[in-house]
């Protein structure tokens, strides 16, 4: 049985490739008060990810398929966690699922995070799923050596649906698009709103405005239509723009809503 100073959590791929390991490990340190126990890699494939969710009946959802594409041969962090109500002090600090609806502070409303899928962290439910989760975890290890999962780092914001929409319609268009207003904290509201309006400007110049605009809505077979026309995309790029569908409309409601409130704070 696993004791409540233990608490667990996985770092998906899209952490490895934004290069996200050592401040998501400094933010839990300082924001929990927990210590790193061990942590090591894991190398999931389909059947074991489904198995891992399947202990908490998670593999139903529609976007359950981009979950095993997301961890299917890419490297995952395991990270061991101890201090008093440990796990209980993870979940507090892990956030929804949706990054639109995420508590602020926590860690899926902060480092640039926007989609379901690609949202950075997996906190366990229970000790008792814990155990059952490591069992896995351990037979999927790979070694503790971080170096290589490290070295993977490409973009800080690659796991963004929406910068990675940004940075194709840029790519089409042929600019060089610079992204210093996005906050340094990785608000996830604050870069949400400003990619997105970004996103818009962008489709209008490239002439992809309306799959654009059907895409940000969540339109099933605007993502298609938009990859036609958008040029050559990366297998990553796309898994994260399929990501971004399943996020886009709460987006979408998130930002009318934020428009409105500001609308309503000049007429005072």
């Amino acid at each position: 049985m696993i004791s409540s100073a233990c608490g667990l959590t996985v770092f998906g791929p899209e952490v490895a490739k934004a290069g996200l390991t050592t401040a998501l490990h400094h933010f839990i340190e300082a924001r929990s008060g927990l210590r790193i126990e061990d942590c090591f890699l894991v190398l999931h494939t389909r059947r074991s990810i489904r198995a891992f969710y399947q202990l908490t009946g998670s593999t139903g959802g529609d976007h359950w398929d981009l979950v095993e594409s997301l961890f299917d041969l890419r490297p995952a962090c395991v990270t061991l966690w101890s201090g008093e109500d440990a796990l209980k002090r993870l979940q507090r600090l892990k956030g929804a699922t949706q990054p639109a609806e995420a508590e602020p502070g926590t860690v899926r409303s902060l480092f640039w995070c926007d989609n379901p899928v690609a949202n950075l962290i997996h906190v366990s439910d229970t000790p008792e799923v814990m155990a059952s989760e490591l069992q896995i975890l351990r037979s999927k290890a790979i070694g503790g050596d971080l170096r290589a999962w490290q070295g993977a780092a490409g973009h800080r914001y690659s796991h963004s649906a929406l910068w990675t929409l940004n940075a194709l319609l840029a790519r089409h268009l042929g600019r060089s698009e610079r992204y210093s207003d996005l906050p340094a904290d990785g608000n996830a509201r604050l870069s949400a709103n400003l990619l997105w309006h970004q996103a818009e400007d962008l489709a209008m110049n490239a002439g992809l405005e309306d799959p654009v605009r059907r895409y940000l809505l969540g339109e099933s077979d605007a993502l298609t239509e938009l990859l036609q026309g958008a040029g050559q995309v990366s297998a990553w790029e796309r898994l994260m723009l399929r990501c971004g569908r399943h996020s886009n409309p709460v987006w979408a409601s998130r930002i009318a809503m934020s428009a409105v409130e500001d609308s309503l704070a000049q007429c005072r």
